[in-house]
């Protein structure tokens, strides 16, 4: 008993000069202005979650519970890998490859701008966003007004049936995510002739025999693909399944990872978010899809 509670008191001593030490580096470096960012950390559901877990498995290492002992730890540690915003760019950086913003460059001309939906958000009452992966719509803009392409060309899918009408102090709500994506490249220049839409395709290959159809009804001889970086390998796939030859053009490259802040230390939300993301897409492209 006596040792058990010594012990206790080394731990606790030990784990208060760590705490002091930081706190004084981070007084030290730029005052009370990263305590404050780690604070906050600190009380977002996840770095509550962070902290209790990481409780819980010092308490039952404290008193020897062999078996849960070992399953918190490692609950606290795949949160904590999950969270931190360096792994979760670099497994974005591995899923992006040699598809990095750094080589988006096009001299050529092409016919057309082939842009995979995942843009644009559409709210329940709506109004139109843009999403996490903003910059598919943003880079066909930037192209296009740099010449590379005069046309545009959006896919998606339509909006449920049975949604509640939007308000009447808002605009009619886009029957699809394609229409709501040239909404946004209209208001930011591009003229509506040089719009067309493919809207109902819900899948990726769907997309892409869409799209497929449409350059062959044109004859177009050069069309550039725009999806995000992580996301092109997968897109590239059908493409050669139904032989259709693109200029790969990818945007929304995520593998640069952010600047060491100690916050980091505690996961965040958005680094889960993204290491989910990242998960998913490399899920599905081991199982071929």
């Amino acid at each position: 008993m006596i040792v058990a509670r010594r012990r206790l008191r080394a731990g606790a001593m030990g784990a208060g000069l760590v705490a002091g030490a930081v706190v004084w580096a981070l007084v030290q470096s730029d005052g009370l202005h990263h305590l404050r960012q780690l604070a906050g950390a600190a009380l977002t559901p996840v770095g509550l979650t962070w902290l209790l877990l990481g409780a819980l498995a010092g308490l039952l290492w404290h008193r020897r519970q062999r078996r849960p002992a070992p399953a918190a730890g490692a609950c606290w540690l795949l949160l904590s890998l999950a969270g931190n915003p360096q792994l979760a760019a670099l497994q974005f950086a591995l899923l992006e490859g040699s598809f990095s913003s750094s080589q988006r460059a096009e001299e050529t001309p092409l016919d057309a701008l082939l842009v995979l939906g995942g843009g644009v958000a559409i709210t329940a009452s709506g109004r139109v966003t843009l999403g996490d992966a903003a910059e598919r719509v943003t880079w066909p803009v930037r192209l296009y007004r740099q010449g590379v392409a005069v046309t545009l060309v959006s896919s998606g899918p339509t909006l449920a049936e049975g949604l509640p009408p939007a308000r009447p102090s808002r605009p009619p709500r886009p029957a699809s995510y394609p229409e709501a994506a040239a909404g946004l490249w209209t208001s930011l220049g591009v003229a509506p002739e040089h719009v067309m839409l493919l809207p109902g395709p819900r899948t990726t290959r769907e997309e892409i025999d869409a799209h497929r159809r449409l350059v062959d009804e044109g004859g177009w001889q050069r069309a550039g693909l725009i999806t995000s970086a992580w996301y092109m390998r997968r897109a590239l796939r059908p493409c050669r399944r139904v032989g259709l030859d693109v200029h790969p053009l990818p945007c929304d490259a995520r593998g640069d990872p952010p600047r060491w802040r100690w916050r980091h230390v505690i996961p965040s939300s958005g680094a889960v978010e993204a290491t989910c993301v990242a998960w998913t897409e490399t899920l599905a492209w081991l199982a071929g899809r």
